[in-house]
């Protein structure tokens, strides 16, 4: 009995250090390790800057404080941790091959990037709903969808992100039970996320399916589609199917699907009111803003955008209000 079981050890320590000694032997060189880096560092950078910016101009000018927004920055902040937190250290363990931060560092990137995902795909679930609602019932939109709702919502989605993410992440639910699964574990340089068939599918469903159904694929969802459903479709596949040997395939997946927290900031530019809310937080407009002229109905004035119409009633009753007074002057 005892042999066996020190038999047993002596196997799994034995599987453990050549599973490290692989993951060391293989790395990159030099050279391609400082590209990875290089590339890597711009797409944190993107992601970053990109979403700060956003916030930013939803935050400081009131012409962007509306409902859709409530979404947009529920939007921005997932893709801001992604960019902070899970791209960062998803770098280093590709680039260096193996895990430096230990296992509850590993258990935390890992729901944290489930977290992202998930909070990104609902919040773009609730912004179709809300066009939709906008479009169908423009008499009784406001009344129904209210900031305050609105904040309930975004609250809500990111309670159903994090009970799919960390909730059975910590709990250890998702954890699939063959060697490979079991020697990565063991091992504190190896973060793998080797699911079992059940979480695979009902996170899939969850985080991406059903959302994806109510979904209308306008631009927004169409970026989003493209740069997940690969991945989310192969996962599904390897969990029912134990496909192996598509590491590679799996990742370049994955990092697709990161590579849209950047390209979510270059959408919002097509509309004018973030396009000239950024070029002033960029000091790129500074001085020609107060003077600028329509842009595709609009006209903006102190930090706000109005329609032309409310721009030229606005103006008339200025200019109302200055002729009575002069009256009044020369009256008096």
């Amino acid at each position: 009995m005892g042999s066996t079981t020190l038999k047993y050890l002596n196997v799994s320590v034995g599987l453990i250090n050549s599973s490290s000694g692989l993951a060391q032997n293989e790395g990159y060189s030099e050279a391609t390790m400082i590209v990875l880096g290089i590339i890597m560092s711009l797409l944190v950078l993107c992601i970053v800057f990109g979403n700060i910016l956003v916030i930013t101009a939803i935050a400081r000018f009131q012409r962007l404080q509306n409902v859709t927004n409530c979404f947009i920055i529920s939007l921005a902040c997932a893709d801001l941790v992604m960019g902070l937190i899970v791209v960062p250290f998803g770098a280093c363990y590709i680039i260096f091959k193996t895990w430096h931060f230990g296992s509850f560092w590993c258990d935390f990137w890992t729901a944290t990037d489930v977290l992202c995902v998930t909070a990104s795909i609902e919040t773009l679930c609730v912004i179709a709903i809300d066009r939709y609602l906008a479009i169908t019932s423009p008499f009784h939109y406001q009344s129904m969808l209210t900031k305050c709702k609105a904040r309930i919502v975004v609250v809500l989605v990111w309670v159903i992100a994090a009970l799919i993410s960390f909730l059975p992440i910590h709990m250890k639910w998702w954890a699939s039970d063959d060697n490979e699964a079991e020697v990565c574990r063991a091992n504190s340089s190896c973060c793998e996320f080797h699911t079992n068939t059940a979480y695979a599918i009902t996170s899939s469903i969850i985080s991406f399916y059903i959302p994806l159904i109510v979904m209308t694929l306008g631009i927004i969802m169409g970026i989003f589609t493209l740069c997940w459903l690969p991945f989310f479709l192969l996962n599904v596949v390897v969990a029912i199917w134990k496909v192996e040997g598509i590491e590679l395939t799996f990742r370049i997946l994955n990092w697709i699907g990161y590579a849209n927290s950047a390209f979510n900031p270059l959408i919002y530019c097509r509309s004018p009111e973030f396009r000239y809310a950024f070029k002033e937080i960029l000091c790129l407009k500074r001085n020609r803003l107060s003077n600028a002229g329509p842009v595709n109905g609009y006209i903006y004035s102190r930090h706000s955008w109005q329609s032309e119409q409310q721009g030229r009633s606005k103006g008339s009753l200025e200019d109302s209000d200055n002729n009575e007074g002069c009256q009044g002057k020369g009256a008096g």
